[in-house]
């Protein structure tokens, strides 16, 4: 697979490299998208879990008593 980069993500890339924190490009990108898989997953959780307590609301009429007030 080749991937072509905007000028400084390269230069970062390269910097990690000579900084030894990385030995391959392969290495530092390997982890990069498993970071960004990782990431991707906890939004799609939080937002599913978001969903659910909406729902949750929804059922037990509380958007109703918040947005409706009882007149007396």
């Amino acid at each position: 697979m080749e991937i072509s980069l905007p000028e400084h993500l390269t230069i970062q890339i390269q910097q990690q490299i000579t900084s030894g924190r990385y030995c391959t490009v392969d290495e530092l990108m390997a982890e990069a998208v498993s970071l960004l898989l990782d990431q991707q997953a906890r939004s799609q959780r939080r937002i599913e879990s978001l969903r659910r307590i909406g729902q949750m609301v929804d059922d037990a009429g509380l958007y109703e008593r918040v947005l409706i007030p009882v007149e007396n």
